[in-house]
């Protein structure tokens, strides 16, 4: 079969009119057939999924009438959103609980615009009340959804998946269980559920309604407090490549409650099987779930889980703290080593005074030691010349006794005790000699 280029055109146009985001403007104002909402899916065969509702005042510059009338309606001017110049406000299903309810999982529906004032949202610059309202929502097409409680048993191959009560948008129908089995044809997948719609039913703060999650790791049961409020959230995390999702209703809730699911896999493709099921899960059995975008309570972790970083904070607060952490963790050593140069800088300088110190008393010693050295050899010197008398003077001693009275009277003595008693002033003057000459003179060093 030949395709042309227009029926590729054509068909890429259609992907993005049914799965693009599409946006939904209108006047606060009193004619109630031009001043609302009126979303639309029906030609595209599809239902509507909510992503955001919100009022916005336009600038006072633009001189816009609040509120419209036929005769100052200006749409391009003053009922389009301009995210640089128009100040904005988010609407949850709390502010404007009819137009999420009403408005999600049909075809098309209509509300009339309503207001607020602008303040404290808005600045003195902008109206003091909000002009208009938006919508931005989503058209899935209803040919990729399955009911809980299908009678056709046909396997549906789409990624993702959808899912949802018999006859949604109304309320859920059947009484016990229902599942359906989503199988990923990648075996080493997991596959992620998320709530579109989750608003089971709840009498007398007693849930009438539990949805079942069974993957490889057991049983998680999940009730009126995981109610999604119209905000899509993510459920569960299956930890293989297997998932079977129950919903369970009592008698007493039948039309009331509705839920709406997609799966995804992480990789590869989907088939997804739903039909009534004879036997319920037995809740005895089950992990009841404690939060609203819980997962897997048993063993496993969600990808909610995912999308939070230490101490449960998201992901940017969580590496704010790590950057800061490391940056404290850098400036410390940086001190650290500051500190230990500086320090070893001073210690250095220190040893260094000290050896200049001992540098100095070192040569102070060597010129004391110079000069004693200088004075001891002047001395021994002066030692060394009066020994040859004393040797001549020893050398004497062994002249015979014969000669020595000669030897004496040639010798002159200033005192007149020598002159008289010679022989007693010889024997005196050769035992000094004898001392003398065992004197030793020791060396300073």
């Amino acid at each position: 079969m030949e395709i042309h280029g227009a029926q590729i055109f054509g068909f890429l146009c259609f992907i993005v009119k049914v799965y693009g985001q599409q946006t939904d403007c209108a006047c606060y104002g009193n004619d109630i057939t031009i001043d609302s909402l009126m979303p639309n899916c029906s030609s595209s065969d599809g239902i509507i999924v909510i992503d955001s509702i919100y009022r916005a005042a336009k600038p006072l510059t633009l001189g816009c009438s609040n509120p419209v009338s036929a005769g100052t309606r200006d749409e391009a001017t003053c009922c389009t959103y301009d995210s640089a110049a128009d100040c904005r406000i988010d609407l949850t299903s709390s502010d404007i609980p009819n137009v999420y309810s009403d408005c999600t999982g049909v075809a098309t529906c209509s509300k009339q615009v309503t207001w607020q004032g602008s303040a404290p949202d808005c600045n003195a610059t902008y109206m003091t009340q909000t002009n208009y309202m938006c919508m931005d929502y989503t058209c899935f097409p209803k040919s990729d959804f399955l009911e809980f409680c299908d009678t056709s048993g046909a396997n549906v191959q789409t990624t993702p998946s959808y899912f949802f009560n018999d006859g949604y948008s109304s309320g859920i129908s059947h009484v016990n269980c229902c599942a359906c089995v989503i199988t990923a044809s990648d075996a080493s997948a997991t596959i992620g559920l998320d709530v579109i719609d989750l608003n089971l039913y709840d009498s007398t703060a007693t849930c009438l309604q539990t949805v079942f999650v069974t993957d490889s790791s057991g049983v998680s049961s999940f009730n009126c407090s995981q109610n999604n409020d119209y905000v899509i959230k993510r459920l569960f995390t299956s930890t293989g490549n297997t998932l079977t999702v129950t919903l369970k209703s009592e008698a007493a809730a039948v039309g009331n409650g509705k839920a709406w699911f997609r799966a995804s896999a992480s990789s590869g493709g989907l088939t997804t099987s739903c039909s009534s099921v004879a036997q319920c899960p037995d809740e005895t059995t089950t992990t009841p779930a404690t939060g609203q975008e819980s997962g897997n309570n048993t063993s496993s972790t969600s990808d909610s889980s995912a999308d939070t970083g230490i101490f449960g904070l998201s992901l940017l607060i969580s590496a704010i703290i790590i950057a800061a952490s490391l940056l404290l963790i850098l400036c410390t050593c940086i001190v650290f080593c500051v500190m230990c140069y500086k320090f070893g800088k001073s210690k250095s300088f220190k040893v260094t005074q000290v050896r200049s110190k001992d540098t100095g008393e070192a040569l102070s010693n060597n010129k004391n030691r110079s000069r004693i050295s200088q004075s001891n050899s002047s001395t021994q010197s002066g030692v060394r010349s009066s020994r040859p008398n004393v040797q001549s003077l020893r050398s004497d001693n062994r002249i015979p006794r014969g000669q020595q009275n000669s030897l004496v009277s040639t010798n002159t003595f200033s005192t007149g005790i020598n002159a008289q008693r010679p022989s007693e002033n010889w024997s005196n003057r050769n035992q000094h000699f004898q001392r003398t000459s065992l004197t030793r003179v020791e060396s300073p060093w």
